[in-house]
């Protein structure tokens, strides 16, 4: 559904808003099954490698072979992981909108006032802005006296409840942008808001919005301009200013690469453990097979585990 960054008023005025580690594994409880270090009903267990190293770990019961395709699913994980996490940025940069998703409605703005006296030149720059977004501007411009008795008086929430039910009525799509303008009679007073689509969204954002409502403040204030150069001029802006990688952007890109590496962080170490867990075990397992005697533990193994005793009651 439609949705606004905000307008302003007459006087310089303008508001926003709008709708809208390789440590203890666990297992079913809170004792882990799995550890190189001692823990509360662990037994020890050790075999020499083919290398001549002694090695240990701590089990909760008895050591049985883990199948190796228990370290394809993390690492599958991770894989996909990666793919996401080089993918989804490219998503947030701003694009141009594909024709289907803006269906141009036969005009860029409607006038019950007559206050676009150079049609051509603002059709030009609203054009301008649809060719290099796919984005259709449209311009609603009303006489204060005619604004709708049912919304009440002329204020930032009765013209955002007027511009949503506007936006409907107009259009079947989410990818126009309607800028709706308040006309007042003999006046230099006005009002405005912005509607825009949910597929806009990644182009009029909040930094490109607040550029935009900055420019139209300044030239609609400004005694020079008539209130249609100052619309126009403001809109060439915002042509300039589109499918810029604005402050907006490069904030979600940095919140979700900060987001992406603890979440591969997280992965890799889950990947590192299963595989340093169904290597330690199965090593185990394949050397208890060939050697069932047991292996006397060399003076470093004996050291190792006097100090261990020292610190874990449980050994």
């Amino acid at each position: 559904m439609p949705s606004s960054h905000g307008g302003g008023f007459g006087g310089g005025g303008s508001f926003g808003g709008g709708f809208h580690s390789s440590g203890p594994h666990s297992s079913g409880n809170n004792t882990p099954t799995y550890s190189r270090r001692p823990f509360p009903g662990a037994t020890r267990y050790s075999y020499i490698n083919r290398h001549g190293m002694m090695c240990y770990f701590f089990f909760a019961g008895t050591p049985r072979r883990i199948p190796r395709t228990n370290m394809i699913l993390p690492i599958i994980i991770l894989v996909i992981a990666l793919i996401v996490a080089s993918i989804i940025p490219l998503f947030m940069i701003p694009r141009k909108l594909s024709s289907r998703d803006c269906q141009f409605s036969g005009s860029y703005y409607e006038d019950d006032v007559g206050i676009i006296a150079d049609k051509e030149s603002l059709d030009s720059s609203f054009a301008d802005f649809y060719e290099k977004t796919g984005i259709q501007p449209y311009l609603y411009i009303i006489n204060a006296d005619a604004f709708p008795k049912q919304y009440g008086n002329i204020t930032k929430d009765s013209l955002e409840s007027f511009a949503y039910d506007l936006y409907l009525y107009l259009f079947d799509d989410e990818g126009h942008w309607l800028i709706l303008f308040v006309e007042y009679d003999s006046s230099p007073y006005f009002g405005w808001i912005e509607m825009h689509g949910d597929l806009t969204a990644r182009i009029i954002n909040e930094s490109f919005f607040k550029d935009f409502q900055k420019d139209m403040q300044t030239y609609l204030n400004d005694s020079r301009y008539t209130h249609e150069q100052g619309i126009v001029d403001a809109m060439n802006n915002a042509t300039t200013n589109a499918l810029k990688v604005n402050s907006s952007i490069i904030r979600d890109l940095i919140f979700f690469i900060f987001i992406a590496l603890f979440i591969l962080a997280a992965i890799i170490a889950w990947v590192v453990s299963s595989v340093k867990q169904t290597l330690t075990i199965n090593g185990y397992v394949d050397y208890v097979e060939k050697h069932p005697e047991k292996a006397r533990p060399s003076k470093e193994e004996e050291d190792t585990s006097a100090i261990l005793k020292d610190e874990d009651p449980f050994i």
